[in-house]
């Protein structure tokens, strides 16, 4: 059987998904430590041998960290015929398959069987044990890995091998030891008998003590139905108690609930209110403070002009234009006369007279002029009275300052319930406030429910009376006597309790030592048995392994044949193996004569170890060829020991696909070179 590819996601520290392919032959995988070689051979052998379905903390495990727990690894395969086959198992899931000749397997179980039947291994022990050789099983301390003979009785058994003569020993030393002692079955009995006799001996000394045990058991019996009947009296008691103390709890509540529904009434109310108020004002002109002032100025200028006489009266615009002609007048002639002749007190006397006069009667004129002007200026001041009003939409003074005193009442108001409704519910709006309203009514009807369903059990009809509340005092101190009573009861008992379980005198001790006989007795029978069984077991297992090992010797033989001149560099040509000690001998050319490979060097020996044991593989998985792992097994290899090392890897691979996992960089020409990466 051949490994083509594999890939696996979520898997160890292969988080996304990833995917290798292997050659037929040898394959080297390159990577430092900490860079997947474990993580793939785990994969290999988890996809050959764990169920996807399986909920095992130790599979799950395995899931790259931070991750859900599950992953998926497919391998695709092919057997000895070339057939290929797809093995995908998605762990976490529970989903799996294998896919080839012509058939599809979902079945847990049904894939498990084929795989066995395609790697020709039935577990994965069998499969770490046979098909896998590990750093340590090669190495110059054949102290730790034991001769040639030692190591290939070894394998076949689990992950470090199985010594199976240890196991075989240990059966025999166990088989003949349980009928001695068996871990006491005799021992425990006899240990029984003494007890009873001891205890007969402290039955006569602690009678007393035995008496005042069963004094106290029937003390104890008597108290159980006193508080029994004490109970059966006090849990009534207390429950309409506490029924009544609920409905005192629910009157305030009710109150409470009634109190906050009207609170939100009186708000709901203000709300409309404040409503009502917003709607009126939206209906009047938008006033303000200073438009007001603006306004009421200008009326007021307007009316002052208003009130001033509209014409003068016409003497005084004559006298004023007389007066003015007349000094205008006599000022010239003044001057005139003045040019004329010689200037003196008479001619300067009418000049300035005359100008006096006519300055006089201008001033005069003028003031018959003044109310014309007065009448320009009402004009202006009343086209800007009548664009202010215009702009607010009256028609009048009147209705402005109607209409303002209206928008100031109606803003003091709605001042006074915005800080009503703030003081109460804050800046909640109406449908806050009905919804609350419902929440409140619906609470409100179920405490009533409760209330009424709780009436029946009321000490008076009227919650609120003293009767009520006499009767509820005089409930609450009888139930409080009666829980002081039951505790008291139970404080004995537990001190009945205490005084029993001190006492060393137990009149129960003698029957429960007489049936622990019976049961000793009864599990010597037993390990009796059990002897008789390992006895026969570990002769039937002795022959068993005798003859697989026998068995297995021409196939080893064979191999061994193979590759003897590859082994020892030529030197040895002829090679033989005893099926009853599995000791491995070759023939020596310079003296012709049979010698234990054990007297060869330890490269030689270690070879031969690599070559035997998979002639030993080969018988144990029926001729099926599945991979050969080997991990790292020229790590403390010299030069010469890894260089004889490759040439046996190189012709084995040609009947074996080989997978070399190694963080050493001497690897990388022997094969399919697959690198891998921190």
């Amino acid at each position: 059987m051949r490994l083509r590819k594999l890939s696996l996601e979520g898997f160890g520290r292969f988080a996304k998904e990833s995917t290798i392919e292997f050659s037929e032959g040898l394959n080297v995988i390159k990577g430092p430590n900490e860079s997947g070689k474990s993580t793939i051979l785990s994969a290999i052998v988890c996809a050959f041998f764990k169920k996807h379905n399986t909920g095992a903390q130790e599979v799950l495990s395995l899931t790259t960290w931070g991750k859900e727990k599950g992953f998926r690894l497919a391998l695709t395969l092919q057997d000895e015929r070339g057939e290929e086959y797809l093995l995908e198992k998605e762990f976490g899931r529970g989903l799996g398959r294998l896919a080839g000749g012509g058939k599809e397997l979902s079945n847990p179980d049904a894939i498990n069987k084929r795989v066995t039947e395609l790697t020709g291994c039935p577990d994965e022990d069998f499969f770490l044990s046979t098909a896998c050789v590990r750093q340590g099983e090669l190495s110059d301390d054949f102290k730790k890995g034991g001769s040639v003979t030692e190591r290939l009785r070894n394998v076949g058994g689990g992950q470090a091998g199985v010594d199976m003569e240890g196991i075989l020993a240990g059966l025999h030393s166990e088989a003949t030891s349980r009928a001695k002692d068996a871990s006491g079955p005799a021992k425990r009995l006899d240990d029984a008998q003494r007890t009873l006799s001891r205890l007969e001996e402290e039955i006569a000394r602690f009678t007393p003590q035995v008496q005042d045990i069963l004094n106290k058991r029937k003390l104890k019996v008597d108290n159980e139905v006193k508080l029994a009947e004490l109970k059966e009296i006090f849990d009534p008691k207390k429950d309409v108690l506490q029924k009544n103390l609920r409905l005192q709890e629910i009157t305030g509540e009710l109150t409470k609930l009634a109190d906050e529904n009207d609170r939100l009434e009186k708000a709901l109310t203000c709300r409309g209110e404040i409503k009502k108020l917003e709607d009126e004002l939206g209906e009047l002109p938008p006033i303000t403070e200073v438009e007001w002032e603006n306004i009421k100025k200008t009326y007021e200028n307007w009316s002052h002009i208003a009130a001033s006489p509209v014409k003068a009266p016409i003497i005084v615009r004559i006298l004023g234009a007389i007066l003015g002609g007349f000094g205008l007048t006599a000022s010239l002639a003044g001057a005139v006369w003045g040019y004329l002749s010689i200037y003196d007190i008479p001619q300067i006397t009418l000049v300035i007279s005359g100008a006096i006069m006519a300055v006089i009667g201008g001033i005069i004129f003028l003031l018959g002029r003044k109310v014309p002007g007065g009448l320009a200026k009402k004009d202006i001041v009343q086209k800007d009275l009548e664009t202010a009003l215009m702009g607010l939409g009256v028609a009048d003074f009147a209705e402005v300052e109607e209409k303002f005193k209206k928008r100031k009442n109606l803003e003091s108001d709605l001042e006074k319930e915005r800080a009503r409704l703030d003081g109460s519910v804050g800046d909640r709006d109406s449908a806050g406030l009905d919804n609350e309203k419902k929440h409140i009514n619906i609470r409100y009807s179920s405490v009533l429910q409760e209330k009424e369903g709780l009436l029946p059990y009321a000490f008076a009809e009227d919650l609120a009376s003293p009767q009520f509340a006499e009767e509820l005092e005089r409930r609450e101190k009888e139930v409080t006597k009666l829980d002081g009573e039951a505790d008291e009861l139970n404080d004995e008992l537990k001190e009945i309790d205490y005084a029993l379980l001190a006492s060393q005198a137990d009149p129960e001790q003698l029957t429960a030592l007489e049936e622990e006989r019976e049961r000793l007795e009864e599990w010597g029978a037993y390990y009796h048995h059990r002897c008789e069984v390992l006895i026969g077991t570990e002769e039937l297992l002795r022959q068993a392994h005798q003859e697989v090992l026998a068995s297995a010797v021409p196939m080893i033989e064979e191999e061994l044949s193979k590759y003897i001149s590859t082994i020892t560099a030529g030197r040895y040509r002829e090679v033989k193996m005893d099926a009853d000690t599995l000791s491995i001998t070759a023939l020596a050319p310079e003296s012709g004569e049979m010698v234990p490979i054990e007297k060869l060097s330890t490269a030689t020996q270690d070879q031969f170890y690599l070559v035997a044991r998979l002639g030993l593989v080969r018988y144990l998985t029926a001729g099926v060829r599945p991979p050969l792992i080997l991990d790292d097994i020229t790590v403390n290899f010299d030069p010469v020991r890894r260089e004889a090392t490759r040439s046996i890897l190189e012709q084995l691979s040609r009947d074996y696909q080989v997978l070399l996992f190694t963080c050493h960089d001497y690897h990388d020409d022997w094969g399919r070179l697959i690198k891998l990466k921190l």
